[in-house]
């Protein structure tokens, strides 16, 4: 009987701890770990600081007096009060501008020039103009001032209808439009082109502009009435140059 009970107790113990049972079924192959991205640095960008405007150079009070005084004696033209503001006002006494009732000041600043110790006043205005039998209508136009460094006064270049003067002088002194022609023609072409210069701040290129022009006069043998008026402007635009520039050319 001891020998039966061992012999059931080995069976059972066998029966519910199966340690010699094979499991004939193929294990599941173990899953590969799964690769993780690299993780990808964006490119570090460097903080510019805001741009800050470029300051204005504070607007002469010379300047602003005096086209007040010449805009003011531009209404008064029959007076002589009105002709003495402006010949007093003015650099060129063959300047031509419209009558206007009334004007509205739209803008003011002062301007560099290619030469660094001058600078220019630009001031644009709106114009109300009077048409005969006609409503008047509304035009801007601009000023364009410099001192004049013998007299201590700033003077109006010109008082035209408001332009974009670097185009203005691109055109007139074209490179093409300055090497044909010759005489009057190219005179006049050289003028203009000093004209311009002026109006866009390049004082010395105008000077040098005019000087040409003077060069030209003196090639001809028998100048006529257009070629001894181109001479004149080019010789009162040097004299009005070196005004300006004082004794910085």
């Amino acid at each position: 009987m001891k020998k039966t009970y061992g012999w059931a107790l080995v069976v059972s113990l066998w029966l519910v701890f199966p340690c010699c049972k094979t499991d004939k079924t193929d294990p599941k192959p173990a899953k590969a770990p799964e690769k993780v991205p690299a993780e990808v640095k964006e490119p570090r960008v460097e903080q510019q600081p805001p741009a800050q405007p470029e300051e204005k150079t504070p607007v002469d009070a010379s300047a602003r007096k005096a086209v007040d005084g010449f805009l003011k004696a531009a209404t008064m033209l029959d007076s002589q009060e009105g002709k003495k503001v402006l010949a007093e006002t003015r650099w060129r006494k063959t300047m031509k501008f419209p009558e206007f009732q009334k004007l509205t000041t739209l803008s003011e600043e002062m301007f560099p020039t290619d030469i660094p110790e001058v600078k220019g006043y630009k001031r644009v205005v709106s114009l109300i103009i009077p048409r005969e039998g006609r409503k008047p209508f509304v035009k801007p136009h601009m000023l364009i001032a410099y001192e004049d460094t013998k007299q201590k006064a700033w003077k109006v270049f010109d008082f035209t209808a408001v332009a974009d003067v670097q185009i203005g002088s691109d055109r007139a002194c074209e490179e093409k439009a300055l090497a044909e022609g010759e005489g009057t023609t190219l005179q006049g072409r050289l003028m203009n082109c000093s004209y311009w210069l002026v109006m866009s701040g390049k004082i010395e290129e105008a000077e040098k502009a005019a000087k040409k022009a003077n060069t030209l006069y003196e090639k001809v043998s028998e100048p006529d009435d257009e070629a001894r008026y181109y001479k004149g402007r080019a010789d009162a635009t040097l004299e009005m140059i070196s005004r300006m520039a004082g004794d910085h050319t």
